[in-house]
């Protein structure tokens, strides 16, 4: 058992508050049964202080060693996720933690009987952590355990500084409670501290998160774990209001998940697909379909324009950012249309006995229920092994120095981009026109080359578009795209035409 008091007199009305809230709705949290909240956490009121008792059995503090035990390299997304599912939960109820650190948590050993209950053995007992500290140190700069958190936001250390003759000013928010939790969570992932300083209230200290987020390797989860971090943890002040709310955190690892899952699937493929061959200027991509997919002469045009119209996206993507310095950039945004591709996918497969409307929802289907059936029964589970072909093939890939410290200076610049919702078109240079309609493209990439659009889009170039047969519709659009012959006065155009409809949709 362990036991925690708290002096009243030593919290401020904000930790008053929040203890009050938590016994509260204390029944109510266990009930929902978090992986890192206490179930048999019992808080008592006394005249002049609050009791944290914990029955818990096989209990021992967190030392350095059995942290690194517990938050290793492939848990640390699994760990992060129930973090926040539990500070979500708590954040609902007003209760904001902003001065934890990871020896906030205990360290469990289950016991033998709940282990068998999930299946375990006595040798593999399941092992996990709990919540045991709620942010009650008193908020003083010389408290060790403020002094020495390397986790704090800045406008909490600002507060305490600024506060010492009255603590009772200091309001937890959401925004410090992020902060916090994202400087943890880089620690659960790269077992070493986001800020490197001697004390909280150090000035100039070292910012690592470029530093170690890659030391595992240029990955694609590498890169979404540190940008969640980046959002959670914007320090200046006109960078607050940008921070990830507790929600939004939980979004990204949960789509973090889903991308590992998605890219460990991949890896059993026994063949890999080659971007550079796959995605190459010289080759037709309807050529590349057809040899991939065996399609026959006989089937209808539909499926096969629907998966057309997705890969050009990639395609685009590939020939824009063709550079050497720019491959590592390139392919993380190929990862990124690849898997949204197959989420796609496995929402089709979802409703496949769903009426025709709920299914055209998803692919984009304008024809008929036979085309439909066409596409699941020929191309679906064929398309979904090319694109896991295709990410087997980008996670082989090795990146040379040049194209990972520029990759590093991108992941730096976009710290305020929100990567989920456009693909860092901000980034992208427009000196001429024809970046402009690049950077254009680039911004409106989910909808720009769908192929009940393209008339609207590139209505001052569509007729050059069909001049081939309706497969080759898009070979044509990358060849005018990244040509020498298209006019400058036709780019203006195109430019207008998609800002017009940009707009409109």
């Amino acid at each position: 058992m362990i036991q925690d008091s708290y002096e009243i007199e030593n919290l401020t009305k904000c930790q008053i508050e929040q203890v009050e809230a938590l016994m509260k709705n204390l029944d109510k949290i266990k009930s929902e049964n978090f992986v890192f909240f206490p179930n048999d956490l019992i808080i008592e009121k006394q005249e002049k202080q609050y009791e944290f008792t914990f029955t818990e059995q096989n209990i021992s503090l967190i030392g350095e060693r059995s942290q690194k035990l517990l938050l290793q390299q492939q848990k640390s997304i699994h760990n992060s996720k129930h973090i926040l599912l539990l500070l979500n939960r708590l954040s609902k109820l007003n209760i904001y933690l902003p001065t934890l650190t990871q020896e906030s948590f205990l360290m469990i050993k289950d016991d033998k009987e709940a282990s068998e209950r999930i299946g375990q053995t006595k040798q593999n007992m399941l092992q996990k952590s709990v919540l045991y500290k709620f942010s009650l140190e008193k908020l003083h700069q010389n408290t060790p355990e403020i002094k020495n958190n390397h986790c704090l936001s800045p406008e909490l250390i600002n507060s305490i500084h600024n506060s010492q003759q009255d603590g009772n000013n200091i309001i937890f928010t959401e925004k410090m409670a992020i902060f916090n939790i994202g400087c943890i969570l880089f620690e659960l992932f790269t077992l070493q501290k986001l800020y490197q300083r001697e004390s909280s209230f150090q000035d100039n200290c070292k910012y690592a998160l470029t530093k170690y987020i890659f030391v595992p390797g240029f990955k694609y989860d590498s890169f979404l774990f540190g940008q969640l971090v980046q959002k959670c943890t914007l320090e200046e002040e006109t960078e607050l209001n940008r921070r990830f709310t507790f929600q939004e955190a939980l979004d990204q690892i949960i789509y973090i998940e889903q991308c590992v899952k998605y890219i460990d699937r991949a890896k059993l493929e026994q063949v890999s697909i080659s971007i550079d061959d796959f995605f190459s200027q010289k080759s037709s991509l309807n050529d590349k379909l057809v040899e991939s997919l065996q399609m026959k002469v006989n089937h209808q045009v539909t499926g096969r324009l629907y998966i057309l119209q997705n890969l050009i996206r990639m395609k685009f993507v590939y020939i824009l950012f063709q550079e050497k310095k720019l491959e590592c950039f390139r392919d993380f945004l190929l990862l990124k249309l690849i898997i949204q591709e197959l989420q796609e996918l496995k929402k089709f497969d979802l409703i496949t006995n769903q009426p025709l409307n709920k299914q055209n929802d998803i692919l984009n289907f304008k024809d008929s229920l036979d085309e439909i059936k066409e596409f699941q029964t020929h191309y679906s589970s064929k398309y979904q092994q090319i694109l896991f072909q295709l990410i087997k093939g980008i996670d082989e890939h090795k990146y040379n120095e040049i194209s990972q410290t520029h990759f590093k200076q991108q992941f730096r610049l976009s710290k305020v981009q929100d990567f989920q919702k456009d693909f860092h078109a901000d980034l992208f240079q427009q000196n001429n026109p024809k970046q402009e309609l690049f950077k254009l493209c680039l911004q409106n990439i989910n909808s720009i080359f769908l192929q009940d659009k393209l008339t609207i889009y590139f209505k001052p170039i569509f007729m050059q578009l069909i001049i081939d047969n309706p497969y080759k519709i898009y070979d044509n659009l990358l060849s005018i795209l990244f040509g020498n012959e298209i006019q400058d006065n036709k780019i203006q155009e195109i430019i207008q035409t998609i800002k017009l409809n940009s707009n409109q949709s």
